[in-house]
């Protein structure tokens, strides 16, 4: 924790201990402690947001605490947040602009040399452009030549008085 993280962590306890007597009297920050008006987990956070300059807007505060009296109490905190961590002069360096909308149709297609190589694959069987020699589509593939002579050779395709030639194993 920073000198000006510390600093803004006591000024914070000192506005709680100050809200609280004004709110609920001595007798309940005595007793019950200056919690009341706001948790140590939400002064803590308060810190942690401040540091990382995440707290500008009421809502801001909200959102990050999650503390359900920050629409209450919110723009008093923001003017102590404020006096020990000021806003930068400039935007971050990494801030994003969105960029102007383009048609579709102006924008370059670009292909990749993956699609181009693949496109001109080549069997390397029977030398035919689109496949290669392990796929089924090639005429030479061993269950493309098994489906021709077992459909040729079969029994019941055999025209009358037609013999079956003998197997050569």
């Amino acid at each position: 924790m920073s000198d000006d993280d510390t600093q803004l962590c006591n000024a914070l306890e000192d506005w709680r201990e100050e809200k609280t007597k004004l709110t609920y009297g001595v007798a309940h920050l005595i007793d019950l402690g200056p919690t009341l008006i706001m948790p140590n987990e939400v002064l803590d956070r308060i810190v942690d947001c401040a540091h990382h300059l995440k707290i500008r807007t009421t809502e801001d505060l909200a959102r990050e605490t999650q503390w359900d009296e920050a629409t209450l109490w919110g723009p008093q905190i923001l003017t102590i947040v404020q006096r020990f961590q000021p806003a930068p002069a400039m935007p971050p360096p990494l801030s994003s602009v969105p960029l102007a909308l383009q048609p579709l149709s102006t924008l370059p297609i670009q292909h990749s040399a993956a699609t181009k190589d693949r496109s001109k694959t080549r069997c390397g069987a029977c030398g035919k452009v689109g496949h290669n020699r392990s796929n089924r589509l090639c005429d030479l593939h061993p269950n493309q030549l098994l489906l021709t002579t077992t459909s040729s050779t079969s029994k019941e395709n055999l025209n009358i008085g037609q013999t079956i030639p003998p197997r050569l194993s």
